[in-house]
């Protein structure tokens, strides 16, 4: 969990990310998919413990893909 939400915030761009034997989530969907996250992130006055958390409670909500 706490590579994926790091993944995000060093590079949003990354879409895909490995969670288990052939599973991946989305993170950019994850967190475009989720409201609150995604007002969060972009907002500049947000703290990076707020943008933390909110894309972690993005990634837990997002559901996991099979390749």
């Amino acid at each position: 969990m706490n590579a994926a939400d790091e993944v995000y915030l060093t590079d949003p761009g990354i879409a895909g990310h490995p969670i288990a034997d052939g599973c991946s989530l989305d993170l950019v969907s994850a967190v475009a998919g989720h409201g609150w996250a995604s007002q969060i992130v972009v907002n500049p006055e947000s703290s990076p413990g707020l943008k933390r958390g909110a894309v972690r409670t993005a990634i837990l909500l997002a559901r996991a893909q099979k390749p």
